[in-house]
Protein backbone atom coordinates (compact mmCIF):
# COMPACT_ATOMS: atom_id res chain seq x y z
CA UNK A 1 0.00 0.00 0.00
CA UNK A 2 1.24 3.49 -0.79
CA UNK A 3 2.33 5.69 2.07
CA UNK A 4 -0.13 8.35 0.98
CA UNK A 5 -3.70 8.58 2.24
CA UNK A 6 -5.40 7.34 -0.92
CA UNK A 7 -8.55 5.36 -1.59
CA UNK A 8 -8.31 1.89 -3.14
CA UNK A 9 -9.08 1.84 -6.84
CA UNK A 10 -12.25 -0.13 -6.16
CA UNK A 11 -13.63 2.88 -4.30
CA UNK A 12 -13.13 5.30 -7.19
CA UNK A 13 -16.41 4.46 -8.99
CA UNK A 14 -18.33 4.81 -5.71
CA UNK A 15 -16.64 8.12 -4.91
CA UNK A 16 -17.24 9.33 -8.44
CA UNK A 17 -20.94 8.50 -8.22
CA UNK A 18 -21.39 10.32 -4.93
CA UNK A 19 -19.43 13.37 -6.03
CA UNK A 20 -21.09 13.45 -9.44
CA UNK A 21 -24.53 13.42 -7.82
CA UNK A 22 -23.41 16.22 -5.51
CA UNK A 23 -22.21 18.16 -8.52
CA UNK A 24 -25.48 17.58 -10.34
CA UNK A 25 -27.47 18.87 -7.37
CA UNK A 26 -25.29 21.97 -7.31
CA UNK A 27 -26.05 22.60 -10.98
CA UNK A 28 -29.84 22.11 -10.78
CA UNK A 29 -30.28 25.82 -10.32
CA UNK A 30 -28.86 26.60 -13.75
CA UNK A 31 -30.77 24.05 -15.84
CA UNK A 32 -33.57 26.47 -16.63
CA UNK A 33 -31.30 29.52 -16.86
CA UNK A 34 -28.19 30.06 -18.98
CA UNK A 35 -25.04 30.50 -16.84
CA UNK A 36 -24.47 34.03 -18.09
CA UNK A 37 -27.83 35.06 -16.62
CA UNK A 38 -26.77 34.04 -13.11
CA UNK A 39 -25.09 36.25 -10.50
CA UNK A 40 -21.28 36.17 -10.63
CA UNK A 41 -20.92 33.92 -7.58
CA UNK A 42 -23.36 31.37 -9.07
CA UNK A 43 -21.48 31.44 -12.38
CA UNK A 44 -18.30 30.60 -10.49
CA UNK A 45 -20.04 27.71 -8.70
CA UNK A 46 -21.29 26.39 -12.03
CA UNK A 47 -17.82 26.56 -13.60
CA UNK A 48 -16.31 24.72 -10.62
CA UNK A 49 -18.92 21.96 -10.92
CA UNK A 50 -18.16 21.52 -14.61
CA UNK A 51 -14.44 21.33 -13.95
CA UNK A 52 -15.05 18.82 -11.17
CA UNK A 53 -17.09 16.59 -13.49
CA UNK A 54 -14.29 16.67 -16.06
CA UNK A 55 -11.69 15.81 -13.42
CA UNK A 56 -13.72 12.85 -12.12
CA UNK A 57 -14.17 11.52 -15.65
CA UNK A 58 -10.45 11.69 -16.31
CA UNK A 59 -9.63 10.07 -12.97
CA UNK A 60 -11.95 7.13 -13.63
CA UNK A 61 -10.54 6.71 -17.13
CA UNK A 62 -7.03 6.66 -15.68
CA UNK A 63 -7.73 4.39 -12.70
CA UNK A 64 -7.40 1.17 -14.70
CA UNK A 65 -3.79 1.92 -15.59
CA UNK A 66 -2.87 3.50 -12.30
CA UNK A 67 -2.01 0.17 -10.65
CA UNK A 68 0.86 -0.36 -13.08
CA UNK A 69 2.02 3.25 -12.86
CA UNK A 70 2.28 3.08 -9.06
CA UNK A 71 5.00 0.46 -9.35
CA UNK A 72 7.30 2.80 -11.27
CA UNK A 73 9.95 4.35 -9.02
CA UNK A 74 11.44 7.76 -9.72
CA UNK A 75 15.13 7.67 -10.52
CA UNK A 76 15.75 11.13 -9.06
CA UNK A 77 18.27 11.12 -6.23
CA UNK A 78 15.96 12.78 -3.71
CA UNK A 79 12.66 11.34 -4.95
CA UNK A 80 10.88 14.70 -4.81
CA UNK A 81 7.38 14.32 -6.21
CA UNK A 82 7.17 18.06 -6.81
CA UNK A 83 9.75 17.76 -9.59
CA UNK A 84 7.06 16.23 -11.80
CA UNK A 85 5.67 18.87 -14.21
CA UNK A 86 2.34 17.00 -14.39
CA UNK A 87 1.55 17.41 -10.70
CA UNK A 88 -1.77 18.97 -11.77
CA UNK A 89 -3.10 15.52 -12.76
CA UNK A 90 -6.84 15.32 -11.86
CA UNK A 91 -6.23 12.59 -9.28
CA UNK A 92 -3.60 14.74 -7.56
CA UNK A 93 -5.90 17.76 -7.63
CA UNK A 94 -8.77 15.80 -6.10
CA UNK A 95 -6.51 14.33 -3.44
CA UNK A 96 -5.55 17.85 -2.45
CA UNK A 97 -9.15 19.08 -2.44
CA UNK A 98 -10.81 16.17 -0.64
CA UNK A 99 -7.99 14.44 1.20
CA UNK A 100 -7.18 15.02 4.87
CA UNK A 101 -5.15 18.14 5.57
CA UNK A 102 -1.97 17.95 7.60
CA UNK A 103 -1.37 20.53 10.28
CA UNK A 104 1.11 23.18 9.19
CA UNK A 105 4.53 22.68 10.74
CA UNK A 106 5.66 25.68 12.75
CA UNK A 107 9.26 26.05 11.58
CA UNK A 108 9.76 28.97 13.96
CA UNK A 109 9.36 26.51 16.84
CA UNK A 110 11.55 23.95 15.08
CA UNK A 111 14.27 26.57 14.64
CA UNK A 112 14.07 27.52 18.31
CA UNK A 113 14.44 23.88 19.35
CA UNK A 114 17.44 23.46 17.06
CA UNK A 115 18.97 26.60 18.52
CA UNK A 116 18.60 25.33 22.08
CA UNK A 117 19.78 21.80 21.27
CA UNK A 118 23.15 20.53 22.39
CA UNK A 119 26.26 21.17 20.33
CA UNK A 120 26.39 17.48 19.46
CA UNK A 121 23.57 17.94 16.96
CA UNK A 122 24.18 18.57 13.28
CA UNK A 123 25.93 21.84 12.50
CA UNK A 124 24.99 24.22 11.06
CA UNK A 125 21.34 23.81 12.16
CA UNK A 126 18.96 22.85 9.36
CA UNK A 127 16.23 25.14 10.71
CA UNK A 128 16.86 28.76 11.64
CA UNK A 129 15.21 32.16 11.57
CA UNK A 130 16.26 35.38 9.92
CA UNK A 131 14.20 38.50 10.35
CA UNK A 132 10.54 37.56 10.00
CA UNK A 133 11.26 34.31 8.16
CA UNK A 134 11.84 30.71 9.26
CA UNK A 135 14.10 28.75 6.92
CA UNK A 136 14.26 24.96 6.81
CA UNK A 137 16.51 22.53 4.94
CA UNK A 138 16.28 18.75 4.88
CA UNK A 139 18.42 17.02 7.51
CA UNK A 140 20.28 15.11 4.79
CA UNK A 141 21.64 17.15 1.88
CA UNK A 142 20.88 16.03 -1.67
CA UNK A 143 24.65 15.74 -2.15
CA UNK A 144 26.56 15.22 1.08
CA UNK A 145 29.90 15.72 -0.66
CA UNK A 146 30.46 17.03 -4.18
CA UNK A 147 33.46 18.83 -5.62
CA UNK A 148 33.20 22.40 -6.84
CA UNK A 149 34.04 21.27 -10.37
CA UNK A 150 31.31 18.62 -10.30
CA UNK A 151 28.78 21.18 -9.04
CA UNK A 152 29.88 23.54 -11.82
CA UNK A 153 28.94 20.96 -14.43
CA UNK A 154 25.83 19.67 -12.67
CA UNK A 155 24.22 23.11 -12.26
CA UNK A 156 25.68 24.65 -15.45
CA UNK A 157 27.50 27.38 -13.51
CA UNK A 158 30.78 27.85 -15.41
CA UNK A 159 31.91 30.76 -13.21
CA UNK A 160 31.22 29.05 -9.89
CA UNK A 161 34.85 28.84 -8.75
CA UNK A 162 35.52 32.48 -9.65
CA UNK A 163 32.30 33.56 -7.93
CA UNK A 164 33.25 31.71 -4.76
CA UNK A 165 36.74 33.21 -4.74
CA UNK A 166 35.39 36.73 -5.23
CA UNK A 167 32.79 36.16 -2.54
CA UNK A 168 35.31 34.91 0.04
CA UNK A 169 37.66 37.77 -0.79
CA UNK A 170 34.89 40.23 0.04
CA UNK A 171 34.23 38.43 3.31
CA UNK A 172 37.90 38.72 4.29
CA UNK A 173 38.36 42.41 3.45
CA UNK A 174 37.40 43.54 6.93
CA UNK A 175 40.13 41.40 8.50
CA UNK A 176 42.76 42.28 5.89
CA UNK A 177 43.30 38.60 5.18
CA UNK A 178 42.48 38.58 1.48
CA UNK A 179 43.56 35.96 -0.99
CA UNK A 180 46.66 37.03 -2.88
CA UNK A 181 45.01 37.11 -6.30
CA UNK A 182 41.38 36.39 -7.07
CA UNK A 183 42.42 35.30 -10.56
CA UNK A 184 44.11 32.26 -9.01
CA UNK A 185 40.68 30.93 -8.01
CA UNK A 186 42.19 29.40 -4.87
CA UNK A 187 39.76 28.50 -2.10
CA UNK A 188 40.14 27.12 1.44
CA UNK A 189 37.87 24.19 0.49
CA UNK A 190 37.25 21.89 -2.46
CA UNK A 191 33.97 20.20 -1.57
CA UNK A 192 30.47 21.38 -0.73
CA UNK A 193 27.15 19.99 0.47
CA UNK A 194 24.19 20.73 -1.80
CA UNK A 195 20.43 20.88 -1.18
CA UNK A 196 17.83 20.75 -3.95
CA UNK A 197 15.20 22.77 -2.08
CA UNK A 198 14.60 25.04 0.87
CA UNK A 199 11.36 25.77 2.73
CA UNK A 200 10.46 29.24 3.96
CA UNK A 201 7.68 30.27 6.30
CA UNK A 202 6.47 33.70 7.35
CA UNK A 203 4.04 35.07 9.85
CA UNK A 204 0.86 36.87 8.88
CA UNK A 205 1.42 40.39 7.59
CA UNK A 206 -1.20 41.84 9.96
CA UNK A 207 -0.87 39.46 12.93
CA UNK A 208 2.50 37.91 13.73
CA UNK A 209 0.84 35.43 16.08
CA UNK A 210 -0.52 33.64 13.00
CA UNK A 211 1.89 31.30 11.22
CA UNK A 212 1.56 31.32 7.46
CA UNK A 213 1.90 28.45 4.98
CA UNK A 214 5.24 26.94 4.07
CA UNK A 215 6.56 27.56 0.56
CA UNK A 216 9.14 25.35 -1.12
CA UNK A 217 11.82 26.91 -3.30
CA UNK A 218 13.25 24.33 -5.69
CA UNK A 219 16.85 24.44 -6.90
CA UNK A 220 16.94 21.15 -8.76
CA UNK A 221 19.56 20.49 -11.45
CA UNK A 222 18.53 19.03 -14.82
CA UNK A 223 16.77 15.67 -14.73
CA UNK A 224 14.38 13.71 -16.95
CA UNK A 225 11.44 15.99 -16.12
CA UNK A 226 13.28 19.31 -16.13
CA UNK A 227 15.87 19.26 -18.90
CA UNK A 228 17.26 22.68 -17.92
CA UNK A 229 16.73 22.31 -14.19
CA UNK A 230 14.04 23.69 -11.91
CA UNK A 231 15.06 26.95 -10.29
CA UNK A 232 12.37 28.92 -8.47
CA UNK A 233 12.44 32.63 -7.71
CA UNK A 234 12.66 34.26 -4.29
CA UNK A 235 12.99 37.62 -2.54
CA UNK A 236 16.38 38.40 -0.96
CA UNK A 237 17.32 41.22 1.41
CA UNK A 238 20.23 43.37 0.25
CA UNK A 239 19.65 46.52 2.33
CA UNK A 240 20.69 46.66 5.95
CA UNK A 241 17.89 48.82 7.36
CA UNK A 242 14.88 47.68 5.32
CA UNK A 243 12.80 45.07 7.14
CA UNK A 244 10.64 42.61 5.22
CA UNK A 245 7.67 42.55 4.80
CA UNK A 246 6.82 46.09 5.93
CA UNK A 247 9.44 47.60 3.60
CA UNK A 248 8.04 45.95 0.49
CA UNK A 249 10.64 45.64 -2.27
CA UNK A 250 12.72 48.52 -0.93
CA UNK A 251 16.13 47.10 -0.05
CA UNK A 252 15.27 43.74 -1.61
CA UNK A 253 15.78 41.99 -4.93
CA UNK A 254 14.00 39.31 -6.92
CA UNK A 255 16.29 36.47 -7.99
CA UNK A 256 16.20 32.97 -9.38
CA UNK A 257 17.87 30.52 -7.00
CA UNK A 258 20.26 28.13 -8.78
CA UNK A 259 22.03 26.32 -5.96
CA UNK A 260 21.92 26.02 -2.16
CA UNK A 261 25.10 24.78 -0.55
CA UNK A 262 27.46 24.80 2.40
CA UNK A 263 31.28 24.56 2.13
CA UNK A 264 32.96 21.53 3.70
CA UNK A 265 36.08 22.58 5.65
CA UNK A 266 39.24 20.49 5.81
CA UNK A 267 39.04 17.63 8.30
CA UNK A 268 39.66 18.68 11.89
CA UNK A 269 38.97 22.40 11.30
CA UNK A 270 35.90 24.46 12.21
CA UNK A 271 36.18 27.82 10.39
CA UNK A 272 33.43 30.41 10.63
CA UNK A 273 32.77 30.30 6.89
CA UNK A 274 31.62 26.68 7.16
CA UNK A 275 28.79 27.54 9.57
CA UNK A 276 26.44 29.30 7.14
CA UNK A 277 24.49 28.21 4.11
CA UNK A 278 24.98 30.01 0.81
CA UNK A 279 22.88 30.45 -2.32
CA UNK A 280 23.89 30.98 -5.92
CA UNK A 281 21.39 33.39 -7.52
CA UNK A 282 20.64 35.14 -10.80
CA UNK A 283 18.90 38.47 -10.07
CA UNK A 284 16.25 40.36 -12.03
CA UNK A 285 15.92 44.08 -12.67
CA UNK A 286 12.59 45.81 -12.06
CA UNK A 287 11.68 47.84 -15.15
CA UNK A 288 9.67 51.04 -15.67
CA UNK A 289 11.37 52.79 -12.75
CA UNK A 290 9.64 50.50 -10.30
CA UNK A 291 6.16 51.22 -11.64
CA UNK A 292 3.66 48.42 -12.20
CA UNK A 293 2.42 47.43 -15.64
CA UNK A 294 -0.85 49.34 -16.26
CA UNK A 295 -2.62 46.30 -17.73
CA UNK A 296 -1.62 43.59 -15.25
CA UNK A 297 -0.88 45.78 -12.20
CA UNK A 298 2.27 43.69 -11.71
CA UNK A 299 5.94 44.64 -11.74
CA UNK A 300 7.88 43.76 -14.88
CA UNK A 301 11.17 41.92 -14.40
CA UNK A 302 14.10 41.44 -16.74
CA UNK A 303 17.14 39.28 -16.19
CA UNK A 304 20.28 41.13 -15.16
CA UNK A 305 22.89 40.72 -17.90
CA UNK A 306 26.58 41.53 -18.02
CA UNK A 307 27.86 44.31 -20.25
CA UNK A 308 28.20 41.96 -23.21
CA UNK A 309 24.47 41.31 -23.02
CA UNK A 310 24.70 37.54 -23.50
CA UNK A 311 25.79 36.36 -20.05
CA UNK A 312 23.42 36.38 -17.09
CA UNK A 313 24.63 37.96 -13.86
CA UNK A 314 25.25 35.33 -11.18
CA UNK A 315 26.13 36.02 -7.56
CA UNK A 316 26.65 34.35 -4.18
CA UNK A 317 24.61 35.42 -1.16
CA UNK A 318 23.95 34.16 2.38
CA UNK A 319 20.88 31.92 2.42
CA UNK A 320 19.66 33.68 5.57
CA UNK A 321 19.03 36.74 3.36
CA UNK A 322 16.09 34.96 1.77
CA UNK A 323 12.76 36.49 2.71
CA UNK A 324 10.04 34.89 0.62
CA UNK A 325 9.15 32.57 -2.20
CA UNK A 326 7.76 34.45 -5.17
CA UNK A 327 5.85 33.46 -8.27
CA UNK A 328 6.98 34.87 -11.61
CA UNK A 329 5.03 34.70 -14.87
CA UNK A 330 6.77 34.80 -18.27
CA UNK A 331 5.96 37.91 -20.28
CA UNK A 332 5.27 36.80 -23.83
CA UNK A 333 5.72 38.94 -26.91
CA UNK A 334 3.48 39.30 -29.93
CA UNK A 335 4.65 35.97 -31.33
CA UNK A 336 4.63 32.65 -29.51
CA UNK A 337 7.91 30.84 -28.93
CA UNK A 338 7.37 27.22 -29.96
CA UNK A 339 10.20 26.08 -27.66
CA UNK A 340 8.39 27.03 -24.47
CA UNK A 341 6.92 24.38 -22.19
CA UNK A 342 6.11 24.23 -18.49
CA UNK A 343 9.51 22.66 -17.82
CA UNK A 344 11.70 25.11 -19.76
CA UNK A 345 9.93 28.47 -19.86
CA UNK A 346 11.88 29.87 -16.89
CA UNK A 347 15.10 28.89 -18.65
CA UNK A 348 14.44 30.51 -22.03
CA UNK A 349 12.37 33.56 -21.05
CA UNK A 350 14.09 36.81 -20.05
CA UNK A 351 11.04 38.96 -19.22
CA UNK A 352 8.63 38.18 -16.40
CA UNK A 353 5.81 39.57 -14.31
CA UNK A 354 6.14 39.49 -10.53
CA UNK A 355 2.87 37.85 -9.52
CA UNK A 356 1.97 39.29 -6.13
CA UNK A 357 -1.56 37.87 -6.28
CA UNK A 358 -0.61 34.27 -5.46
CA UNK A 359 -0.60 34.85 -1.68
CA UNK A 360 -2.44 37.47 0.36
CA UNK A 361 0.45 38.24 2.73
CA UNK A 362 2.84 38.58 -0.21
CA UNK A 363 0.29 40.89 -1.85
CA UNK A 364 0.25 43.16 1.19
CA UNK A 365 4.06 43.22 1.30
CA UNK A 366 4.54 44.09 -2.37
CA UNK A 367 1.74 46.67 -2.26
CA UNK A 368 3.61 48.79 0.30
Amino acid sequence: MSGRNTLPDVMLPILATVMHNTSCVAKLGVITHPPEALPPYRQLQYEKCCLFDDAMTLMLHDSEGQENNDAIDSDDSDNDSDNDPVASHPAAVLADLWGPKRQTTNFFEVAERDKMASASKVWPPRSFTSGSVAIHLNFDPSYSRISIDQATRLFSLPDLRRLLTTYFNKQRQSSGNMLRDASEYSLPFNYIQVWFKVRVQQKSFHDDSIIGPTFTINTHPPNRHWKHGRYDAAIFAVGGSDIWPKSGLTGHIVAQVHMIFCPIPPRGTHPVWASQFLACIQPFNILSNGNVDPATRMYTLKRSMRSRGTERVTDIIFLDKIRSYTHIIPKFGKEADCRLTLANVLHFADMFYLNHFFDKDFFFAISQ
